[in-house]
């Protein structure tokens, strides 16, 4: 008896065609789902990355401009606004807002708050093989919020005047007028007992090793270790000449009037690598009675900040009077060598140096 198998054998011969046919589909829309993924991760990161810049640009941009006595809506929306639009079109965004946005591309800035500054970004991606299940394109976009916060820690330096920390403890309950000459007057703070001189600074012992070069070197290049808030330091009450710091601090000065990097700066143009403009420690004192800076020991003495002082001149002490240097506290946006660092505590008060951060 004579059997055909011819049919059965077409019959999976059409069967195969149709299988292959299905996975060969199932392959190009695996293919395309992984290829627009990855597009669309890349454009992501951009976005994200972006928006970080664009909003600490604006940020900052907000900051200086408040700091040269420019008027909130002013700085926000004349300065920072189009600070943003500019890092944001640099980054490869769309830097424009439409008013139609956010269906159409481009970015978005606002203000949440006095010290905020928002960054919103949109753009409408076109995919590649996800066209074939009917997506042509995609919105990407990323959003960031950026301010500012006071800075909470100083880099040791090597050399220069916004390099570290200078070797004056100031007194935390010092009066800190912005842009007016005020002086530093070597000694303990007020005390109960009447008869001693009242002070707003304290000579301090920064760097390793306790010997009169050490503090030269400090007042003359700044502290080579890091400094945060919260941190304890020694004082520093002799082992030191103060007509070599009288020295030392003038030849910042001279330094910076010989240079015409700098010899034309004032105190509201003064840049942070100006030598005659140096960072010094705000402290607040271990003990209420200070007795232990009257005895020629050492104490303790807590950062609970830092500030940044232009120099006018430290004069030589005639008679009785206290070593001091004249010169003026100043506010600066992005110190170099300053930073915010929420694992440290935060300063106790605003002493005018600030760190564009991102808060979201």
């Amino acid at each position: 008896m004579r059997v055909s198998i011819r049919h059965g054998a077409q019959g999976e011969r059409g069967a195969t065609i149709v299988i292959t046919a299905l996975c060969l589909f199932a392959l190009i829309g695996f293919t395309s789902l992984t290829v627009d993924v990855a597009m669309l991760h890349v454009y992501k990161q951009k976005h994200v990355n972006g928006c970080d810049s664009a909003a600490l640009a604006a940020a900052q941009e907000m900051l200086v401009q408040l700091r040269n006595g420019v008027d909130l809506t002013t700085a926000q929306e004349s300065y920072a606004k189009p600070e943003a639009q500019l890092l944001a079109g640099r980054n490869g965004l769309p830097s424009a807002m439409p008013a139609d946005w956010p269906s159409s591309d481009g970015i978005r800035v606002t203000f949440p708050s006095a010290n905020r500054v928002k960054v919103e970004s949109i753009e409408h991606v076109p995919l590649a093989f996800a066209r074939v299940f009917g997506l042509a394109t995609k919105p990407v976009g990323a959003a960031t919020v950026a301010g500012f916060a006071v800075v909470n820690g100083v880099h040791g330096g090597s050399g220069g005047g916004s390099d570290g920390i200078r070797p004056f403890g100031v007194d935390d309950r010092s009066d800190f007028q912005y842009g007016q000459v005020y002086p530093l007057v070597m000694g303990p703070p007020p005390t109960q007992d009447p008869s001693l001189p009242a002070g707003n600074f304290y000579p301090l012992a920064l760097n390793e090793g306790r010997d009169g070069r050490n503090y030269y070197d400090a007042v003359a290049y700044g502290s080579d270790l890091d400094w945060h808030v919260g941190d304890m330091v020694t004082t520093e009450p002799g082992e030191m000449s103060w007509p070599q710091v009288v020295n030392r601090l003038n030849d910042l000065v001279r330094q910076a009037e010989r240079d015409p990097t700098y010899s034309q700066q004032t105190i509201a143009d003064a840049t942070l690598d100006n030598p005659r403009v140096i960072l010094v420690p705000v402290v607040r004192w271990a003990s209420t009675d200070g007795d232990y800076l009257t005895k020629n020991g050492r104490g303790q003495v807590q950062i609970v900040g830092f500030a940044a002082f232009w120099i006018d001149s430290a004069p030589k002490p005639t008679g009785k009077q206290e070593p001091q240097i004249l010169g003026t506290f100043l506010k600066y946006v992005d110190v170099p060598n300053g930073s915010y660092d929420p694992s440290y505590p935060s300063p106790s008060s605003d002493y005018g140096l600030y760190d564009p951060v991102i808060v979201e």
